[in-house]
């Protein structure tokens, strides 16, 4: 009875399988066809960028995920979050070309336009993920409710947008075909509810992946890190390029969207426990450069200022004060970046640090030492310390009688 299940179950997942990396390889094919066919894309080509990346990513790992690990949500959740996201996109551009092409005479851009409303509840789905992250499964039933709570509000506001009567927010001038004035009200309402709801709901996602954190395996816990990792280098790039105006801001908003494309990855890494244990080495050197990166250019900076200061009644120019300050942060690169990585590894990356320890002390001690009896047995006591193995002998092989 088992075999027929499984050979039943087997094309209906092939099936689903294929539907999965068709969506989501058509969909980003489509937006970017029809994005090129927009004569008014100039200011909007880096956007139309960044937003092919994320739904390329999130969709593309979704569907491995789901063709590797059906019965993980997390999969599905990249998926349809990808899915939702690119349609939304596909109306948005279809809408801008109709009516670039023809005006607004004929009922295309408003139908197409609708697609867009499924861009902000797609994106929103996201609040799930650190609730169902790494295993598909909620911590506990309460934690459940949390999820089922957060996906009616999705659907509410899904549904509130639908029927909100206006023009879209991202269409000016193209009305809502589906919206009913009579529930006005009621849908301004529900957005508001929602609206204020789904902060929450983030934010016991991210207390559920801390409690997640901290009561699970070893194994959890790298999963998790892989997650964060690149969930700080989002976020950081996003309060970056609120912060900071003109262009670096601008890179900062790439930088951030970058995180959210390479999200997905990170995800499929962890999920599928692919070199998982990488991600302290990976934090200890992101860390370490950005601090060297952070020093280094303070300490340009005020060298110039200084040297300028000092030089200006000598040089009337800046020349000289630039080319010191570069030669004398060229000289600081190399032994600065030693001790900043050495120290950041010894928090971030404990492991590598205490090898590196370990192999150093048995190279001291075994340097002048001509006892082979004695060798033996250090080397099974570093190795026995180092990986901590059920078993361990060391073979030495014997030299055949030389004429």
């Amino acid at each position: 009875m088992s075999d027929q299940r499984k050979a039943k179950r087997t094309p209906t997942r092939r099936i689903v399988a294929v539907i999965c990396w068709a969506a989501a390889i058509a969909v980003p094919a489509v937006v970017l066809l029809l994005s090129l066919g927009l004569p008014s894309l100039e200011g909007d080509a880096l956007a139309y960028a960044m937003y092919g990346l994320i739904i390329t990513t999130w969709g593309v790992t979704g569907a491995f995920l789901i063709t590797k690990v059906p019965a993980n949500r997390v999969g599905w959740l990249l998926w349809v979050t990808a899915t939702g996201m690119g349609l939304s996109l596909v109306g948005q551009v279809w809408a801008a070309i109709s009516i670039e092409a023809s005006g607004r005479n004929t009922p295309i851009p408003e139908v197409s336009a609708a697609l867009s409303l499924l861009f902000l509840p797609s994106m929103t789905l996201i609040v799930l993920l650190p609730m169902l992250f790494p295993d598909g499964r909620f911590l506990s039933r309460r934690w459940g409710a949390v999820g089922a709570l957060t996906v009616i509000a999705i659907c509410l506001l899904l549904a509130a947008m639908a029927v909100r009567p206006g023009e879209f927010e991202d269409m000016s001038g193209v009305e809502n075909p589906f919206g009913v004035p009579a529930l006005a009200n009621i849908s301004e309402l529900i957005l508001t509810g929602v609206n204020v709801f789904l902060p929450v709901a983030l934010v016991l996602g991210i207390a559920a992946a801390v409690l997640r954190y901290r009561r699970g395996s070893e194994l959890e816990r790298r999963q998790l890190k892989w997650f964060g990792a690149v969930v700080a280098l989002s976020l950081s790039g996003f309060l970056a390029a609120s912060l900071i105006p003109g262009p670096f801001g601008q890179w900062a908003w790439i930088v951030a969207s970058l995180g959210l494309g390479l999200l997905p990855l990170a995800i499929g890494i962890a999920v599928l426990r692919y070199r998982l244990y990488e991600i302290d080495r990976l934090i200890s050197r992101t860390i370490g450069w950005a601090l060297v990166t952070a020093l280094l250019v303070g300490a340009f900076l005020l060298l110039v200022l200084a040297s300028t200061e000092l030089l200006q009644p000598l040089t009337g120019g800046n020349t000289l004060a630039v080319a010191g300050s570069t030669l004398i942060v060229a000289a600081l690169f190399a032994p600065l970046r030693g001790r900043v990585q050495r120290a950041v590894d010894r928090r971030f990356d404990r492991a590598r640090y205490d090898g590196e320890r370990l192999l150093a002390a048995f190279g001291l001690r075994v340097r002048d030492e001509v006892d082979l009896e004695t060798i033996r047995a250090d080397v099974l006591a570093t190795v026995d310390a180092a990986v901590r193995p059920a078993h361990v002998g060391l073979w030495l092989r014997e030299r055949g009688n030389q004429e």
